[in-house]
């Protein structure tokens, strides 16, 4: 119970423990034993230690389950400290990786930091999520040692988490050249894998239980013209419950081939859930084909930015999209040096709402970014919020594309 007072104190008060047990002393002995009017007194003094209590028993084990570890001073301490009982609680585990490897000439090679020891004592963990080291610490090198990048090496050296279902790769595109390409830490049970940058080597793996994928900005030549492979080559024998694909230069393209390739076989068959952010090398009919396959589908995200080799931008797609569809999001730009191509995206603004208005089966959230003189100027924006009002439809006119992915 006083570890319960002791959090509280912490998080609302900023006070120490001793200072805590002082505070817990002067309410006892301030209690008010008689009322001034001479009624009897009722137990609100209790509240606090019963709300306390409940915090301590009631959190306390959903809290002990994740752990964030965000530089080598975090990551020592946990070493350190940490009892084995609150190691086996720890299914979830946010990391940054430094990504240097030490090669010492006939001695030892290992990584530079040592999360990787702290990983190998995570023995229930399920999750993974990986971020970039933005508080690397200098080295003093000699003429016998070296500094390698090595990615997944100075995460996971020795053995994969056997429990592991979740990995997540949440890297910044801007330093994408530092890191080499490495495996990733493929496990049978793995279900839901986030790719980011040019830390993945493609290769062709089976991984039966992945429902859930992200191509956060990948940067690898497998996925290009000259080299082309479809999207079941890589990720064999799983049937995907989500797909989502962010964009930005120089990442490679998705086009129409790649997402032909997910709506035609099996790794698409069960589909629930699709966002395509930052597509400048689709086209609409084939979005349309790929959407009419996708007979499960409720979430629906599409960023389109068209550009000079942009010959037709069709609302068709719209039609296409299955009744049972929860959640439509949809955003079209130009890019720079191209010519808006305002009058189809006129006729792509009122296949929306045509959805908005005359769908039987309305989504039950819209998203539609365009530019301001097709929505805000001409007063359609304000005609759709009405009608989204009367029918209990959530709508947001404006930029989405951020929240995605996160």
């Amino acid at each position: 119970m006083k570890g319960g007072c002791h959090v509280v104190c912490l998080l609302f008060y900023g006070k120490s423990k001793d200072a805590c047990e002082n505070l817990e002393a002067e309410a006892v002995h301030n209690t008010p034993i008689y009322d001034p009017h001479f009624r009897q007194p009722n137990n609100r003094h209790l509240r606090l230690l019963y709300v306390c209590s409940l915090i301590y028993h009631e959190a306390g084990p959903v809290l002990r389950t994740h752990v964030s570890l965000t530089h080598d001073r975090q990551i020592e301490v946990f070493l350190r400290q940490t009892h084995p009982a609150q190691l086996r609680a720890i299914l979830t585990a946010d990391v940054v990786n430094d990504g240097r490897f030490v090669v010492q000439v006939l001695t030892s090679h290992h990584p530079f930091t040592r999360l990787h020891l702290a990983l190998q004592k995570l023995e229930s963990l399920k999750h993974l999520r990986v971020f970039e080291y933005r508080q690397r610490q200098s080295v003093a090198r000699t003429q016998a040692m070296t500094l390698q990048l090595a990615f997944k090496t100075t995460l996971l050296p020795n053995a994969i988490p056997p429990n592991l279902t979740t990995y997540e790769l949440h890297l910044r595109p801007a330093p994408a050249a530092r890191f080499a390409l490495s495996e990733q830490p493929y496990t049978p049970h793995m279900q839901n894998l986030r790719i980011s940058l040019s830390s993945w080597k493609p290769e062709s793996v089976s991984l039966p239980a992945l429902r859930h994928l992200t191509l956060d900005n990948v940067i690898v030549n497998q996925f290009g013209p000259m080299t082309w492979r479809p999207l079941d080559y890589f990720f064999l024998d799983c049937q995907l419950e989500s797909f989502t694909y962010l964009h930005n230069k120089p990442a490679f393209e998705l086009n129409d081939r790649h997402i032909m390739s997910l709506a035609e076989t099996s790794l698409g068959s069960q589909l629930r859930k699709l966002v395509l952010i930052g597509c400048d090398g689709l086209t609409t009919p084939t979005i349309r084909c790929c959407v009419a396959l996708l007979d499960k589908l409720e979430y629906f995200a599409l960023s389109l930015i068209t550009n000079v080799t942009t010959e037709d931008l069709q609302p068709e797609f719209l039609y296409a999209l299955p009744p049972q569809l929860r959640v439509l999001k949809i955003a079209v730009t130009n890019a720079q040096y191209s010519e808006p191509l305002l009058d189809q995206e006129a006729q792509l603004r009122d296949a929306f709402e045509q959805i908005l208005l005359q769908r039987s089966h309305s989504p039950v959230a819209l998203f539609i970014s365009m530019r301001d003189e097709l929505l805000v100027d001409s007063g359609v924006g304000k005609r759709w919020v009405d009608v989204a009002a009367e029918r209990n439809i959530s709508l947001q006119i404006g930029p989405w594309d951020k929240e995605e992915g996160v």
